[in-house]
């Protein structure tokens, strides 16, 4: 699996993991306003606080140290890739200066 196809895996992961905190989120807002009660608002308040945090503990255990470590293998292989143009920059403007001395000779 290449680094670009892990980051895209794990950014994913992390609009699924929102997606899924989204949809709780909403199912509570719905049922406390079908049953107002307040009793039964806390329960869904407690629930609701409950998986936030878990989903804030995967986000901050999980996805965001892996999105971290992606995105500086992404900077070490810009960072080649930068080198790697310099030199052959430097290679292409060699062969083009024999180029001319050979065709002046």
């Amino acid at each position: 699996m290449s680094e670009a196809e892990k980051l895209e895996s794990t950014v994913d992961l992390f609009e699924s993991c929102l997606g899924i905190a989204e949809e709780a989120t909403q199912s509570i807002d719905a049922a406390t306003k079908e049953k107002p009660d307040f009793g039964m608002r806390r329960v869904f308040d407690v629930v609701s606080e409950s998986t936030l945090k878990q989903k804030t503990q995967l986000v901050d255990n999980y996805i965001k140290p892996q999105l971290v470590q992606e995105v500086r293998d992404l900077n070490e292989l810009v960072e080649l890739y930068e080198k790697k143009k310099k030199n052959l920059e430097k290679q292409h403007e060699v062969l083009r200066l024999k180029i001319e001395n050979a065709e002046s000779s």
